[in-house]
């Protein structure tokens, strides 16, 4: 969990790779980080799809870990829904997604780390919004895990 929370933070911009500017107020030298504007471009992806060819290891594990999690979960998210006339397989909403790993992990402190902690394995292409337009938000957006991207449950 600390392994996803890390990455979570460097890949959203919270890291040690963020810029930091110096200012002095009051003869006190002090860091203030930058406020760095993100725009789509090469540098700067859409954030609703993934930055990566391939997970990495690591992020894939986590991905199969919490996917395991919540498929034996009797009170689980994830669902086959139907949507649009279709019926996705597994999916979950954001703001369920959220709650759950809130409930799951005790140093997940707050609504955006775990949505941070999502982001990232959506950047990595562990997870994606079922018709991959958006990014993670802690909103009834629904996401599923690749592994689950093959195809549809019938119905």
């Amino acid at each position: 969990m600390n392994d996803i929370i890390s990455n979570c933070k460097l890949k959203n911009g919270f890291g040690q790779s963020m810029q930091t500017t110096s200012m002095v107020q009051s003869g006190v030298h002090q860091q203030q980080p930058s406020p760095v504007k993100k725009q789509l471009s090469p540098d700067h992806p859409n954030p609703a799809l993934p930055i990566t060819e391939a997970p990495s290891p690591a992020m894939s594990r986590m991905g199969w870990a919490l996917r395991v999690l919540l498929v034996t979960d009797n009170t689980s998210c994830l669902k086959d829904r139907k949507v649009g006339g279709k019926f996705i397989r597994k999916c979950a909403p954001g703001t369920e997604l959220v709650d759950w790993l809130l409930n799951l992990s005790p140093i997940v402190h707050t609504r955006n780390q775990a949505a941070g902690m999502w982001q990232a394995l959506v950047e990595e292409g562990v997870l994606s919004h079922v018709s991959k337009e958006q990014p993670f938000k802690d909103k009834c957006f629904l996401y599923r895990f690749r592994v689950d991207e093959d195809g549809t449950a019938s119905g």
